[in-house]
């Protein structure tokens, strides 16, 4: 993919101002090199992910910093809420932010950008930690609901269809689940429990 890029560049710049179907062709191939390169990318992060490193972590701390991170525009409205008690939690951080990142991200892209994202979470009788995140953009049809999680299924123009596989395996390989509930018109809840730890 390396030596195709830096060949495209190559040409264009050979070419300069010239011919502008040779250099829409040079585009095309450039753009998708970038894809391919993003596949790839994502294909190693699901065969490498490593074995969760767990500490205990204050969940609120742990979203906040990964709403914080992730890419939210000014035109949606982030609401959390969170017990008034610590939630405590067995993860690992950075594999849990890669998750909650790619999770929001989903969603944003759903709302085309507006509306209101929701965060609530709260200790489950069982030991776990329960843990949503909601939106409020226009929903998943019920024949999409069980592939949204399967690689290369993306129901973006331009979407390569790994982020929420990786977030699903980062989730079970920490003992923990995740599933999506949505329906036309009512927005979309992940819905995710994690191994909790009790103070």
């Amino acid at each position: 993919m390396a030596a195709i890029d830096s060949s495209v560049y190559f040409l264009k710049m050979r070419l300069g101002q010239g011919n502008a179907k040779t250099h829409q062709h040079l585009e095309r191939i450039s753009a998708n090199v970038h894809q391919s390169t993003a596949i790839i990318e994502s294909l190693l992060n699901l065969t490498r992910m490593e074995k969760p490193r767990t500490e205990t972590h204050v969940l609120s701390d742990v979203v906040h910093k990964s709403l914080k991170n992730s890419k939210i525009p000014g035109t949606v409205k982030v609401i959390t809420h969170f017990p008034d008690e610590a939630v405590f939690v067995r993860i690992d951080t950075e594999q849990i932010r890669m998750a909650l990142k790619n999770i929001v991200k989903n969603e944003v892209q759903a709302m085309n950008e507006t509306g209101e994202l929701t965060v609530m979470a709260q200790s489950a009788k069982s030991g776990q930690v329960e843990l949503s995140v909601a939106d409020t953009g226009p929903g998943i049809p019920p024949e999409q609901l069980e592939k949204v999680f399967e690689p290369l299924f993306s129901t973006k123009v331009h979407g390569i269809g790994f982020g929420l596989s990786i977030t699903k395996m980062i989730i079970e390989n920490h003992g923990g689940t995740v599933r999506v509930e949505s329906g036309p018109g009512t927005g979309a809840t992940f819905a995710i429990t994690l191994p909790g730890e009790g103070r």
